[in-house]
């Protein structure tokens, strides 16, 4: 077996070995609690949980926590603002996420999240000279490790990193590797509000490395109702509880998505970029404390398609238009 296999195959056993698909999307339990989704865009990380606040005496002994959240999605075709062309996107996925107590005030979390997507281009001449379909399948295997630190009841201190590899199949492993990582702080004004800030960054496949802000924030309005930042601060997340087993939830975020072209492709060892700014709603059903399901659906609202050379330099750029989606998640706790 290549080294340029090991990508696509990893990716497929992650995400095609669970029997239940999920939409890239967490849930929480009643009251709702913000989590992180399972496929924070390319330039967000997943922080680590932060430890609660126990006296001495109510302290337990180590516990282990596994979850895996598998996911699919299906986009429907769009057509290409500025040139011929239609496109539709299926993807599907797996997180596989341990947590573990360091001492009494700090916890680690590493996440591995394996993801496969198909565009199906249909048309599309203007993208790449001399193809109709300038990409087809493409994977993303992400190693996220992570931790939180509580340093007092309302003080905690984050810190994380990120490994991600994202290409074609047939695409060299170390040239479609990327690096970020995070540091950050979070301060809990009361049990109903707290803030996170810090700064985030992150290599680019073939471009200047990007860095943002961290400004996220965990709001519970009531018992019942919280609105948050996911990964944090590139979306924005209410959910509402119905009661114990189902909730509600309106969402919007911004993605980016970035894969190294293989050597036969029709642009050898370029780079597509794919930017999308989904809107939705979804309903989660949540039948003990170990499993939450949720049926998802909405829009991608904008969307942008960039092809770029090995060397980084555009060939094309085009938006698409607006276009709904579907999708399903599950999320499993051990």
């Amino acid at each position: 077996m290549t080294e340029s296999r090991t990508l696509p195959i990893i990716a497929l056993a992650c995400a095609c070995g669970l029997a239940i698909p999920a939409l890239a999307q967490d849930s929480q339990p009643t009251p709702p609690q913000p989590t992180e989704p399972q496929h924070a865009p390319t330039t967000v990380l997943k922080p680590a949980e932060v430890p609660p606040e126990k006296p001495a005496e109510a302290q337990e002994g180590p516990r282990l926590s596994f979850e895996i959240a598998p996911r699919t999605q299906y986009t429907f075709r769009a057509d290409l603002d500025d040139s011929p062309g239609s496109v539709a996107v299926w993807r599907g996925g797996a997180a596989f996420s341990l947590s573990a107590p360091w001492g009494d005030r700090a916890n680690f979390q590493f996440t591995a999240d394996a993801e496969a997507s198909s565009y199906d281009f249909n048309g599309a001449t203007g993208l790449i000279a001399g193809t109709d379909s300038p990409i087809s399948d493409a994977y993303r295997i992400r190693l996220i490790p992570a931790l939180a630190y509580r340093c007092s009841e309302r003080w905690a201190v984050l810190g994380g990193g990120l490994i991600e590899f994202a290409g074609e199949g047939g695409a060299d492993v170390g040239d479609s590797t990327t690096f970020g990582g995070y540091v950050g702080a979070r301060y809990a004004f009361s049990e109903k509000f707290a803030l996170t800030f810090g700064v985030q960054g992150k290599s680019r496949l073939e471009d200047s490395a990007i860095f943002l802000p961290i400004l996220g924030f965990e709001w519970h309005i009531t018992d019942k109702v919280t609105l948050s930042t996911d990964s944090p601060g590139v979306g924005l997340r209410l959910a509402a509880a119905i009661d114990e087993h189902w909730t509600f939830v309106l969402s919007g975020a911004w993605e980016l998505r970035e894969y190294r072209l293989e050597d036969g492709s029709p642009l050898p060892d370029g780079v597509m970029r794919d930017d999308r700014a989904p809107i939705g709603a979804s309903i989660e059903w949540r039948p003990n404390p170990h499993i939450t399901v949720a049926l998802s659906g909405g829009a991608v609202v904008w969307q942008r398609y960039r092809f770029d050379d090995q060397n980084g330099d555009r060939v094309s750029e085009d938006n698409t238009d607006p276009a709904p989606f579907i999708g399903i998640s599950a999320r499993f706790d051990f």
